[in-house]
């Protein structure tokens, strides 16, 4: 039997910060976030590239809520930018993990 991972979302802040991570929308219309990554967009000489960096760095945990009134909205990824994040907070081996019946932290 397998486990379904919680989709990867990226949400827009009304401080216009990007973020991502494994998302899930709570009953009280909040968004949580777990192993949440900032999207750094930098332009050099016409090409645009996309840095996924810690958010807020000296957190002990990263996990996250956002309330309902501090988020734009909510949207899916480009498959390479999900793979990009599955590699950097090594979720790519998680993910297997979790289709074989283990569960994702921060997750119910």
């Amino acid at each position: 039997m397998f486990n379904e991972l919680p989709p990867i979302k990226a949400v827009r802040l009304i401080s216009g910060e990007i973020v991502m991570g494994f998302y899930q929308l709570l009953k009280n219309g909040n968004h949580k976030l777990v192993d949440v990554k900032q999207c750094v967009v930098s332009v050099n000489e016409g090409q645009m590239s996309i840095d996924l960096a810690d958010y807020i760095p000296f957190a002990k945990e990263y996990t996250f809520e956002f309330g309902k009134d501090q988020v734009v909205n909510v949207f899916e990824v480009k498959p390479q930018l999900e793979t990009n994040y599955k590699v950097a907070t090594g979720n790519n081996v998680i993910e297997s993990k979790a289709l074989q019946g283990g569960t994702i932290r921060g997750m119910k």
